[in-house]
């Protein structure tokens, strides 16, 4: 599996809402901050098969960025192999465990709005929200 660059931007943004994630299979991946005062949800174009827990996004999307072309291989629930597919140069990044993740809890749509906005404008709200110190945004 590759990551496309939305997807890549996508995982920068919520690593700046909350450093781990779990990620459900499907093609939604969701987060929730540490105050439980920030939840987001975004529509990839990749589909996971399997359930998986990262316990540092910015860590693993460091890993990721070391190769030219990187191509995913997950390996069951425990790790995946990011390799590259134009050399022999490969990692394997372990999984955390689920237990120490903050799992964002489903979105019900029938009493909100949803909206839809580009990784650049999330990253733009929430570091406003930070600067301005707007915790409740």
């Amino acid at each position: 599996m590759n990551l496309s660059s939305d997807t890549v931007a996508v995982l920068k943004n919520f690593s700046d809402i909350n450093q781990n994630i779990l990620v459900k299979p499907g093609n939604k991946v969701q987060t929730i901050s540490t105050m439980k005062n920030i939840l987001a949800e975004a529509e990839i174009s990749e589909k996971f098969e399997s359930e998986f827990a990262i316990y540092d996004l910015p860590e693993f999307l460091r890993a990721v960025e070391l190769f030219e072309k990187p191509e995913l291989k997950f390996n069951g629930g425990s790790n995946v192999q990011i390799a590259d597919s134009n050399s022999k140069q490969a990692i394997k990044y372990f999984f955390a465990d689920k237990s120490v993740i903050e799992e964002a809890p489903p979105i019900d749509r029938s009493h909100r709005g949803a909206y839809a906005t580009s990784p650049w404008l999330l990253k733009r709200l929430t570091w406003t929200a930070h600067i301005w110190a707007f915790y409740w945004l």
